[in-house]
């Protein structure tokens, strides 16, 4: 089989739910958070649950009114777009990151300007259709969800460590291992930040690096036997830890399909199996996307994050993609997003935050489909779904 292997020429980095400033101290002073300028007693209880919420404490009272400030300016902002008329298509909520400025939420999750950015100019290698990709040339299901078919992990978090591809890339191993055995593990996400030496943990990396490293190392640990600590392990590395785990049978990927930069590809990709994707994440609605299908048409194609896409459907007439990111369950819906599946603004080849351009997905050695006989077992089952 034929493969075109993504140049590295982006390197994703993003990092997930951790704030700078949830560090603990000395209690604030009331009598100055008191006198905190538009702040009504409405708005300084929902502060006070949020902060509940999601564990935040303050150094000292200033820090605490600066962040009062900071998170009072995203809620107006929240508050304007979800009282737009018409009312817009997706909703924003507060979450872990409304206590930052923008500019500290793309720093902290290496977004936007922050992020690494193109390593070398684009060079796309587009192959010829390979056998397996003319075996699936058939009528889609209208509808994909993994998670409802039991294909998809619970939903992680990266932390503060700018591993997202490799979250992305695990995800879409575990998806391909549960459609070949029927059994759903929680894969190692440490192992590849440890092990992977083409990529530079968690500083960013390529979910295609990835599955290559998997090709040679001969498969991936479970999470409970080689768990996420949320940074590479230097004085204990990737030899010692490998040495105290086996590998999960089924995990060694045998190649990966890069997918054509399309709408249908991509679809027929994910009607097979979960599927990585990048995007671009630095934007304001997608920093507090809560709900609804996001169509944000300012959302450009300078890819910095990568996640996983575990679906796709049709809500009141706009298609959408389902997809799962790694930055916890309180960040967007439960910790995944719709995202639109048009931005004209972006073109056919590219997508919604540019989702179309580095799709791809893995498949697992000694597993592969053949052309004949028919597939059988669970990929047969989730194919032929109507």
């Amino acid at each position: 089989m034929l493969r075109r292997a993504l140049p590295a020429w982006v390197a994703l980095a993003c990092v997930g739910s951790g704030t700078a400033s949830s560090v603990r101290g000395q209690p604030e002073s009331s009598a100055a958070v008191e006198d905190v300028g538009g702040f009504t007693d409405e708005l300084k209880e929902t502060f006070r649950r949020w902060m509940e919420s999601f564990d935040k404490d303050y150094k000292s009272a200033e820090e605490k009114i600066e962040r009062m400030m900071i998170w009072l300016e995203n809620h107006e902002m929240i508050e304007r777009h979800n009282s737009k008329d018409p009312a817009p298509s997706y909703t924003l909520g507060h979450n872990q990151f409304s206590d930052l400025t923008h500019d500290e939420y793309k720093k902290m999750n290496f977004l936007g300007e922050h992020s690494p950015g193109m390593l070398s100019p684009p060079r796309m290698k587009i192959s010829d259709e390979t056998q397996l990709e003319k075996k699936h040339k058939k009528k889609l299901p209208k509808t994909v969800d993994w998670v409802e078919k039991g294909a998809v992990t619970d939903v992680k978090n990266q932390g503060m460590c700018g591993s997202c591809w490799a979250f992305s890339a695990i995800g879409a191993i575990e998806g391909a291992h549960f459609l070949d055995t029927g059994e759903l593990v929680s894969l190692s996400e440490q192992e590849v930040l440890d092990c992977d030496t083409d990529d530079k943990a968690c500083f960013g990396g390529l979910m295609d690096n990835a599955f290559k490293w998997d090709e040679h190392s001969g498969g991936i640990c479970s999470e409970e036997d080689y768990p996420y600590a949320g940074r590479k392990h230097f004085l204990k590395g990737c030899k010692e830890y490998k040495s105290e785990c086996d590998d999960v049978p089924h995990t060694e990927v045998k190649t990966f399909v890069d997918v054509k930069h399309s709408n249908a590809n991509l679809k027929e990709s994910i009607s097979i199996q979960p599927t990585s994707v990048a995007i671009e994440a630095d934007g304001h609605g997608f920093q507090f996307y809560k709900s609804g299908i996001y169509d944000d048409p300012d959302c450009g194609v300078k890819l910095d994050h990568g996640v996983l896409a575990v679906g796709y459907g049709k809500q009141n007439g706009t298609d959408y993609w389902v997809i799962k990111n790694s930055w916890g369950a309180t960040w967007g819906d439960q910790g995944y997003i719709k995202m639109s599946r048009d931005n004209p603004n972006n073109g056919k080849d590219k997508g919604q935050c540019g989702i179309l351009m580095a799709a791809s997905r893995p498949i697992l050695k000694d597993n592969e489909p053949e052309p004949e006989p028919p597939l059988q077992g669970l990929r047969a089952q989730t194919n032929a779904v109507a």
